[in-house]
Parts: C-alpha cells; structure tokens; sequence
C-alpha cells in the first residue's frame, strides 16, 4: 500500500495519575483523533511515548470509532506456551518497587508502533491510554521525570502520535 495521508498529534499534558488496582484510569492528554480519507484504508500508529511509573503502571490503548465507545486494542498474546498461562495482553509495563535506580524511574522514551485495522468508516478514530497498577499506590507519570516526588523539580518533555493512512 502506499501512503495517503500523514498527521502529528502532540501530547504536551504533564504530571502524574494515580492508578488503582480495581479498574483502569484515563490518562489525560493522550486522547487523540485521525479521520481517514478512505473507509477502508488502515492506519499505522506510532506512539513516540515518555513515561514512568512508581510502584506498578499497566498500559493498555484505547479506542473508538465516531461517537462509538472505547475498546482495548493491540494486546499481547493470550494463551499457553511452554507451560506458562498469560494472563491477558497489555501494551507495556513498567515495574518499580525496589530503589531510585529501579526500572519505573526517569523518563523513559518509547515507541509503540501498530497497524490498525478499525473497520469501514471515515469517522475520526481516537485512541487514548488507560493504566491500572498491581499496587493500591501505583502512579503513572507522563512527559515527566516525577512519578513519585513532589511536583517541585519536575523536567517535563512532549509525547505524540504519528497517524499514517495506509491505502491498499
């Protein structure tokens, strides 16, 4: 296919989330919408994301089609495979419960990258992150260095999507 169409959406929200361990948060500033020129064209997703978390952050993405409700997409593996059951698909993960030099801290840089196929439709689709924790304290820290410290000391960066139109 070739590309028909190419759009950057930017994340410039900051600060942090408190997660739970009972139902997946919102997090704020990346819901962001693409309108396709054709209704049966795919679109390719790359998610330029920096991040954190304290305690655990369970990533997944949303989305939704027109005035339709969200729906999780692009998960990891289910099923069985060397004896080892998977418990369902996430995005990512970040864990961090040991130290200020664990996994969880700083501010990670990273790029999620999907093909999505979301049917027939030029509605605009929207995609967002929810995040849920394994720890009643978890904490989800977008475009910042502070996912558990005081607000004062912040160093804040910018996060986007890159929309492209795939025609076949």
């Amino acid at each position: 296919g070739s590309i028909v169409k190419t759009e950057f959406a930017e994340i410039d929200t900051f600060g942090r989330t408190a997660l739970n361990t009972s139902s997946k948060v919102d997090i704020s500033g990346t819901e962001k919408s693409f309108t396709r020129t054709f209704s049966d064209s795919k679109i390719l997703v790359h998610l330029c994301l920096k991040w954190n978390t304290y305690l655990y952050g369970v990533m997944y993405m949303n989305r939704k089609i027109g005035s339709g409700s969200y729906a999780e997409i692009n998960l990891g593996a289910t099923g069985t495979q060397g004896g080892v059951t998977s418990s369902g698909g996430i995005l990512n993960i970040h864990y961090n419960n040991t130290s200020a030099d664990a996994m969880g801290y700083g501010l990670h840089s990273e790029l999620y990258s999907f093909l999505d196929n979301p049917g027939t439709s030029t509605d605009a689709i929207t995609y967002k992150i929810k995040a849920i924790s394994y720890n009643a304290t978890g904490v989800f820290g977008l475009n910042t260095n502070a996912s558990y410290n005081s607000t004062s000391g912040y160093h804040t960066s910018k996060s986007g999507y890159t929309f492209m139109e795939i025609k076949a």
